[in-house]
């Protein structure tokens, strides 16, 4: 009997009680927020109970908070014996792994962080365990068994490292002419080319920082993997004196040391890095504190604006103008930039021939630049101006066979590479400086009379203006670097070549009705047809140039035809199968009404009927006689366009 042999022990002065308690882990330190498993060892004399008492440190007043313990059962001591010994559930070689212990052995083992008593089986032993949940503060336990009391152990709290402030100075390009600003958030949004400089405060002692950008989407060309990208952060440490007494945050200190100590430890912790952002990029703060602690996850986002190219328009003269050769036209723009400008003006051609700048303003001035730089240290950048000036078409000759285009500009201030709009072309139409009107007497063939000329011809014109532009607008991307869409490029292709069949059409008709000079609209189609190959090919600039001369084509051809038939009227019968010829053909140049227009023209018409209907009912509302609906009037629509 173990009793026997503990009395006849101590008969010769061995100190061996007959009641021991053991308590593991004693002194621990804890992540925030885990717990802490207490495992507790009544061994020989098990008769009394066994209470968990804990209580705040630093607390020397506070009152102790009690807990009963319950022994566990022989299953549940087997099942975490086995834990200990690394013996699974059903593994054969009996119920008590601690048989095959010898006698009078302690085993400790460790076991997810916690450690396991394993009493030998030659004294009766009785095993508690409980645990301390979910620890943000430091606390102190100890555990009573009767007249047996263990040491005052205590709980301290690891806290996670924390970040104490993120502040992020922003320094736009200088051409923008903004100022520095600072940013205490991490999430950032900002114009391309700003340079940020991160400051990041911990709240301890850090050994490594680093800014950790997730993969791009689409990677470099110059990059083998997609794989984040990590930016190290330099460590700074501003050193003082301050006083670590004991209990601090994150250390744990002697439970008899009540004296402050003295130590220089480092106020504030900060990493910096300085970085050009040129795109959309996200981001997380890495970081690993001296204690092994490390930031908790994170995810910031960088949004980067880039910088829009001005905006032009032209508010005079309107998008077709009709003008005499002696008439002055007013051309008047208006440019802004969301930064600054540097040139716009407007440009004008004729005859397809050089280029001249009617109106250009460069906006850098250098004296009034040098002036503003010698008083205020900067320049102010222009966002925004309107330019106008009269364009006095009598000083160049011009005659109604004469092609006159012009467009406006508008360039910012990037100092690497301005940004340049231009609007679409645009056209003056050189018109006779004197018509002669005459009233004719109602006649039963409606429509004989001309007017301004063929309406199918007029159409033609409008369209090779519409394809010019287009093809315009593919080249300038074309020598930017940006290659035409396939479906955008076999559209306008396909939008020319219908063009010169109409072209043609055109052109056998007035032969087959006695008009012969149609050498012009032949010349035309070739040129469309011409443009269309080149577009096939790539040949942008040839393609412009040729549907250039399509347009010159079909304005003279237009002039030449209101000049034969002012010169040589034709008969009324031939005037009315022009007529009749010119309204088929511009018939079959109108283009359809989608689904889409279709439905907007139904949402129209009801719309109206419902402002219809809310009038009669207001008015019978009101008690009053509703007036007879009257008709609504409509434009009258000419015989030829039924």
């Amino acid at each position: 009997d173990w009793e026997w042999r503990n009395a006849t022990s101590r008969a010769v002065l061995s100190d061996i009680p007959y009641r021991q308690l053991e308590v593991l882990p004693g002194d621990q330190m804890v992540d925030e927020g885990n717990g802490l498993t207490i495992d507790v060892a009544l061994i020989g004399r098990t008769n009394r109970d066994v209470t968990l008492f804990t209580r705040p440190a630093g607390d020397e007043d506070a009152e102790w908070a009690e807990r009963k313990l319950e022994a566990m059962s022989q299953s549940e001591r087997g099942e975490k014996i086995r834990a200990a010994l690394g013996v699974k559930t059903g593994q054969q070689g009996g119920d008590n792994p601690s048989d095959n212990l010898d006698k009078g052995d302690l085993v400790q083992r460790i076991v997810a962080s916690e450690v396991l008593i394993v009493a030998a089986p030659s004294r009766p032993r009785v095993i508690f365990a409980t645990s301390l949940d979910r620890l943000t503060k430091t606390v102190q336990y100890r555990v009573t068994a009767g007249e047996l009391e263990s040491p005052v152990y205590q709980v301290s709290i690891r806290r996670p490292l924390r970040i104490e402030e993120v502040k992020i100075d922003l320094t736009p390009p200088s051409y923008t002419g903004q100022p520095t600003s600072t940013s205490l958030d991490a999430n950032l949004s900002v114009l391309q080319g700003t340079v940020a400089k991160f400051s990041i405060q911990f709240d301890k002692p850090v050994k490594s920082a680093s800014l950790v950008f997730a993969p791009r989407k689409q990677p470099r060309d110059d990059e083998d993997k997609n794989e984040p990208e990590v930016v190290p952060l330099t460590i700074s440490h501003v050193s003082g004196t301050a006083l670590a007494a004991g209990g601090s945050q994150g250390e744990s200190t002697p439970r008899h040391s009540t004296t402050p100590v003295a130590s220089a430890i480092p106020l504030k912790i900060s990493a910096v890095v300085e970085l050009t952002l040129n795109e959309d990029r996200n981001y997380s703060i890495v970081a690993e504190a001296t204690d092994g602690t490390s930031l908790p996850e994170n995810k910031y986002r960088i949004r980067v604006r880039e910088d829009q190219p001005p905006q032009v328009t032209i508010e005079e003269p309107n998008d077709v103008v009709e003008v005499h050769t002696l008439a002055e036209l007013l051309m008047r723009i208006r440019v802004r930039d969301d930064y600054g400008l540097s040139k716009a003006g407007v440009i004008f051609q004729i005859n397809n021939e050089q280029e001249v700048p009617l109106v250009a303003q460069d906006f850098e001035t250098v004296v009034a630049a040098a002036d503003e730089v010698a008083q205020t240290g900067k320049v102010s950048p222009t966002t925004q101006a309107a330019l106008e000036k009269v364009l006095p078409l009598e000083v160049f000759e011009l005659t109604q066979k004469d092609s006159v285009m012009y467009f406006a500009f508008a360039e910012d201030n990037r100092p690497d590479k301005p940004q340049r709009t231009e609007t679409e072309m645009r056209f003056i139409d050189i018109r006779p400086f004197k018509r002669t009107y005459r009233v004719i007497d109602p006649d039963p063939m409606v429509g004989m009379n001309m007017g301004q000329g063929l309406k199918t011809l007029g159409e033609l014109i409008q369209r090779q203006r519409f394809a010019l532009n287009r093809t315009m607008v593919i080249e300038k991307r074309a020598n930017s670097g940006q290659k035409p869409d396939a479906t955008t490029l076999d559209e306008l292709m396909t939008f020319e070549t219908e063009l010169a069949q109409n072209t043609r059409a055109l052109a056998i008709g007035l032969e087959e009705r006695g008009f012969s000079d149609t050498e012009l609209y032949y010349q035309a189609e070739t040129a469309m047809l011409a443009a269309v190959d080149s577009l096939s090919v790539g040949k942008w600039e040839n393609a412009t140039l040729q549907m250039r001369d399509a347009l010159k084509f079909l304005i003279e051809a237009r002039d030449g035809f209101e000049l034969a038939i002012r010169k040589n009227p034709p008969d009324p019968s031939q005037m009315a199968a022009l007529r009749q010829f010119d309204r088929l053909q511009a018939q079959k140049l109108r283009r359809p009404k989608t689904d889409k227009e279709e439905a907007r023209e139904l949402i129209r018409r009801l719309e109206e009927l419902i402002a219809q209907e809310a009038t009669v009912v207001s008015g019978l509302e009101d008690g009053e006689k509703p007036e007879e609906e009257k008709p609504v009037p409509q434009k009258a629509e000419k015989a030829e366009d039924k």
